[in-house]
């Protein structure tokens, strides 16, 4: 019994010390100047990292519960294209956190926000991955004005996420980032090193500042807590979506769709039910779309195959500068 105190009180002293450790370096990594800007909006800072000059200007959403850091090697890269932003959602990367829960409206609306208070000039094509992609098609929606082409990435799409098997995965995905909130809260993945950066062996590499940035920052508990408010958010997918599906409501609106070839792994593949369905659905959207495969990614085409996005990119910017003259 003595011996098991012994180790139940070493482990509570870890724990008290690593949670103290993780205290003092977030306090001393928010003193860090961000690797962009931050645009104050309802009393709180969103962090955006804009390059190159150029309409129109390209805005980049970023996937379920992530920073827009996976972006920049691909920004650096359209800069000589036109005006390139990626941000990060309130809670996420270098973000201040928002009131929890929030929708997926909440969040298109912030977008809008966000960029008017940035001064970035419209028209805008707009560039989603997985759960950016909703949030684009929203923004498109409320303000068909502002936006000159669309780049759906692999995205979540409603007749997935209406799916039992996928909702189920879903709630499941929640609960994860919900416990790695508490991890990260009691410095547990501060004291392993884990920071959760994406890597592969085909993505494009970053420059020496940008790895020494993401080197000397851990991502703090909120940002977990935003990633599962974000999954959260998708089981009000087809609430969100009503009346946005309609074949050829989007006229002659430039629109790629890129969609992965290789199948989701494991328990993953409950995301496979009406996957392409889905995707179909989207090129079918605008008449002036293209729907391509990428035959040698999963989900992470951007880290998989950066070429397929950079390009279907630069095709929607040169037909949106033909089509507006």
């Amino acid at each position: 019994m003595l011996h098991l105190l012994s180790w139940i009180a070493l482990i509570l002293l870890f724990l008290s010390a690593a949670s103290i450790a993780r205290r003092w370096a977030e306090r001393r990594e928010a003193r860090r100047p961000p690797p962009g800007e931050w645009i104050e909006l309802n009393g709180r800072r969103l962090h955006l990292r804009r390059v190159g000059t150029g309409s129109p200007s390209i805005v980049i959403e970023s996937g379920g519960g992530a920073s827009s850091a996976m972006w920049w090697p691909l920004q650096d890269r359209l800069a000589a294209l036109s005006t390139v932003v990626a941000y990060d959602r309130a809670g996420l990367g270098w973000s201040d956190p928002a009131p929890l829960p929030r929708t997926l409206v909440d969040r298109a609306d912030e977008l809008h926000s966000l960029l008017r208070c940035a001064q970035v000039p419209p028209p805008y094509v707009l560039v989603g991955l997985s759960y950016g992609g909703p949030l684009i098609r929203l923004f498109a929606a409320r303000h068909p004005d502002l936006v000159a082409g669309l780049v759906f990435v692999d995205i979540g799409h409603e007749a997935v996420f209406s799916e039992p098997g996928a909702l189920k995965y879903v709630r499941l995905s929640t609960r994860i980032f919900r416990v790695a909130s508490v991890l990260v809260a009691l410095g547990v993945t501060r004291v392993l090193r884990i920071r959760g950066i994406p890597t592969s062996p085909t993505a494009l590499p970053y420059t020496e500042v940008q790895q020494r940035i993401l080197r000397s920052r851990f991502p703090p508990a909120h940002v977990f807590r935003t990633g599962a408010d974000e999954f959260a958010s998708m089981q009000g997918i087809a609430d969100a979506m009503q009346g946005l599906g309609r074949p050829g409501m989007l006229g002659s609106l430039p629109v790629v769709v890129l969609s992965h070839g290789k199948p989701f792994p494991g328990p993953f593949a409950v995301l496979e039910t009406n996957h392409l369905r889905g995707q179909q659905a989207l090129a079918a959207l605008s008449k002036n779309s293209e729907l391509v495969i990428a035959k040698n990614s999963s989900h992470a085409i951007p880290l998989e195959e950066p070429q397929l996005v950079l390009d279907a990119i630069a095709r929607v910017v040169t037909e949106a500068r033909r089509l507006r003259g």
